[in-house]
């Protein structure tokens, strides 16, 4: 028999031990990943953003007066919690599929309830103090009702908070990996000759650079695939042409004009390495764009563009761009700009403030010529559009702030106008401003209400019917609407900004998705 030291027997005695030891711990940490999982707690809600309670945070959206203090209760320091508008009822009901401990917080001191528990701490903030009760969840799977109090509001903590039933409008081609930092921008759509569906956004999807990505869809928008991922474009169209797919826009930002082009459906494409090849003009800061139409008329193919010479802090100057329909489109010396028009301040009086008017359609006037029709950007009010004629030699261009100024629901927005032979109507899809949304936001950021309008002039224009509608114009948005018209129907695609799973985005113009859209029979 073989014998060992004292000092053998202890080491292995040790190891055994630790081994133990760390077994115990694994199985710890396992246990507690399991009860970290098991208890997320899940809540019905409306407007509610998730947060965390430390000292300095903001308590309630659009509120900067109330802050968590310093010395917070140690039971909820840390915990995650809800916030919502000030005084309003925007939580409903909570459960999970585990047991565990969660706690409210409101200014009744005397709460009376045998299932919340006054645990006889609070904390004051701005005047208020706020009163702490706890809840024992011991039935998985069960919904509760969260008490319902106001002045300021009900405040809820828990380890692991998600939101339910956070499904925006329409089918989510893509979503933002961090809603609070990467932001979905351009959306954009075409439809190839053989029928599939093309869209494309522009986002930090792997959080270091910005990318515009290709997707498509087979089954008219069901679901979707990644095709594939391009840099240096933004600010872009998607459109067909002669077979072939182009996406046209700024290389990046405020930037240099480009085009560039697919073969194979939007699996690989051109690079504006240079003039002759999709390199059209300008330099760094010097264009602006959307998803704006590209149309054919008199043999050329149209685009809406600006500039922002001088630079400035966007000192728009609107213009169109067009070529032959049949020259290489890669090539800047096809296109042709009409002269750049800037715009005056006072054009709509002295009780609007004209700031601005860009990301203009290309469109063809009733009587056959060409215009450009663009938003308006203000901030207290709403519902006008500027119409740019352009004349026969596809340069001159004339704009006449008494006649050319045009009603338009929604026009403080970035907007589409199509013309639709079959209805012989022009038609859009707007974010109008409802009565009700009036006043709570910037009028150019009240983006909850999607409507479609028509006009069969360019001049007059009526709402047809409401598309979506939310009643939050804060922090939902349904916005930079791309279309086309396949068929009897619409399809579309949005940037859009709705709820996630973790909360709210940061508010309604940094969306963070891009979904599409179907809207059947739209002539009806």
């Amino acid at each position: 028999m073989k014998k060992y030291s004292i000092y053998s027997l202890c080491f292995l005695l040790s190891l055994l031990l630790a081994t133990d030891l760390f077994c115990s711990c694994q199985l710890a940490a396992d246990d507690s990943a399991k009860n970290q999982l098991r208890n997320i707690f899940l809540l019905k809600a409306e407007v509610t953003d998730i947060g965390t309670a430390i000292p300095s945070a903001n308590i309630f959206l659009k509120d900067k007066e109330y802050i968590f203090p310093k010395g917070l209760p140690k039971i909820i320091e840390g915990l995650e919690f809800t916030k919502i508008m000030k005084g309003s009822n925007g939580l409903k009901q909570l459960c999970s599929k585990g047991k565990g401990t969660i706690y409210i917080a409101f200014s009744d001191p005397n709460y009376n309830s045998e299932e919340w528990t006054n645990l006889k701490q609070n904390f004051v903030v701005n005047s208020e103090t706020f009163h702490l009760y706890s809840y024992s969840y011991k039935k998985p799977e069960t919904w509760v009702n969260i008490p319902q109090l106001q002045k300021p509001g009900t405040i809820l903590f828990a380890e692991n908070l998600e939101l339910t039933d956070t499904n925006p409008p329409g089918v989510v081609i893509c979503e933002s990996n961090d809603p609070k930092l990467y932001f979905v921008t351009d959306p954009c759509i075409a439809i190839l000759p053989n029928g599939k569906y093309i869209a494309g956004c522009r986002s930090k999807f792997d959080g270091k650079k910005a990318t515009y990505r290709i997707f498509g869809s087979t089954d008219k928008g069901e679901t979707w695939q990644k095709i594939t991922d391009l840099d240096e474009v933004g600010f872009c169209s998607l459109f067909t042409h002669n077979g072939e797919l182009y996406v046209m826009g700024t290389k990046g930002g405020f930037n240099h004009a480009i085009i560039r082009k697919s073969v194979d459906g939007g699996q690989t494409w051109t690079t504006p390495t240079d003039h002759k090849n999709g390199l059209l003009m300008g330099r760094s800061k010097s264009f602006h764009s959307a998803s704006v139409p590209v149309v054919i008329n008199n043999g050329r193919i149209w685009r809406a563009m600006e500039d922002n010479i001088p630079f400035g802090d966007r000192n728009f100057r609107a213009f169109l761009m067009s070529a032959p329909v049949n020259a290489n489109l890669l090539d800047s010396s096809s296109w042709t700009c009409t002269v750049p028009l800037p715009y005056q301040k006072d054009w709509l009086g002295e009780e609007r403030t004209f700031k601005g008017w860009f990301e203009g359609n290309a469109v063809v006037k009733p009587d056959g010529s060409m215009a450009n029709f663009l938003r308006i950007e203000e901030q207290t009010y709403d519902g006008k559009a500027a119409m740019i004629h352009i004349a026969p030699d596809g340069v001159s261009a004339s704009f006449d702030p008494k006649k050319d100024i045009i009603d338009f629901p929604g026009a403080s927005k970035k907007f589409v106008i199509r013309y639709d032979s079959i209805s012989s109507k022009y038609w859009s899809i707007t974010n109008h401003t409802f009565d009700q949304d009036r006043g709570k936001e910037h009028c150019g950021l009240t983006r909850n209400r999607v409507v479609l309008v028509w006009s069969q002039d360019l001049r007059n224009w009526a709402i047809s019917d409401t598309l979506i509608s939310i009643n939050d114009p804060h922090f939902h948005g349904y916005q930079y609407i791309d279309w086309l018209i396949d068929g009897n129907d619409i399809v579309a695609v949005s940037r859009t900004a709705h709820d996630y799973r973790k909360g709210l985005p940061v508010r309604q113009h940094d969306a963070n998705y891009l979904t599409f859209h179907r809207f059947m029979n739209f002539r009806n």
